[in-house]
């Protein structure tokens, strides 16, 4: 074997019993897999980024009552069935029940914070009607908004 490298040598020795074929095999089959990681960690970056320029919108307008996944899906380019499942499976839930939340968290603050009567909180978190933000509140805080902003007063 002389004049031969040292992986010369091994790739000689290993087609002498036929576990060359199994080997090539092997060694294409992770460099596939290390080319799928590679796709799919690019993809995850650019998903990252993506919900992040999504979620600034949304709270730049979440007090709007008109934002909607359709809105949204047109501002990204998306057809609004892929903007849905998009959004879910980037951020964990429905972009409708992020909205809520993010819409009643702001409720709560200017209800703790402030002396504005429920009808100018619900359109300043983004809801057209009071009754609507009453039920979604109550749902989510478990009290209404009117107990929960007298709650408030008593505490601070």
């Amino acid at each position: 074997m002389f004049g031969h490298t040292a992986a010369e040598d091994a790739l000689i020795r290993v087609s002498r019993y036929g576990v060359l074929p199994e080997m090539l095999n092997a060694l294409r089959e992770e460099f596939l897999a290390l080319a799928r990681r590679e796709k799919e960690s690019r993809l995850s970056s650019r998903h990252e980024v993506l919900l992040s320029e999504i979620l600034e919108l949304v709270h730049k307008k979440y007090a709007d009552p008109r934002l909607s996944i359709c809105y949204l899906a047109e501002q990204f380019h998306l057809s609004e069935s892929y903007f849905s499942q998009l959004f879910k499976d980037l951020s964990g839930e429905s972009f409708s029940a992020y909205l809520e939340n993010l819409r009643l968290s702001r409720a709560q603050e200017l209800l703790r914070d402030t002396r504005l009567d429920i009808e100018e909180i619900a359109q300043q978190v983004g809801y057209f009607n009071s009754t609507t933000f009453r039920r979604a509140f109550k749902r989510m805080a478990g009290i209404s908004p009117t107990a929960f902003q007298a709650h408030s007063v008593k505490i601070s």
